[in-house]
């Protein structure tokens, strides 16, 4: 019992501090900026986060007009689907 309060008190705390910086902005900002090969690592690290407002980001660029960056933004969600399916 005193674990499932602690991690909800937490979970709050980081909800707090989260809501200040959201891990997923520099990568939203390479996203719509950067080289090809930025937008590539841009999309992969954002499958690595795998959070509701990381796929979003990757779903408004899956038309990417490099084909390299669109498959890297492609398999990035593809893991985080994967991942809330396993769970």
């Amino acid at each position: 019992m005193r674990k499932k309060i602690l991690s909800i008190v937490l979970s709050g705390l980081l909800l707090g501090v989260i809501g200040c910086f959201q891990a997923e902005d520099p990568y939203e900002k390479d996203l719509k900026s950067g080289t090809p090969d930025a937008r590539k690592e841009a999309a992969t690290q954002l499958g690595e986060l795998g959070t509701p407002r990381a796929l979003q980001i990757l779903q408004l660029h899956e038309d990417d007009p490099d084909f390299t960056v669109r498959d890297s933004v492609r398999a990035a969600i593809k893991k985080i689907n994967k991942q809330i399916f396993m769970k």
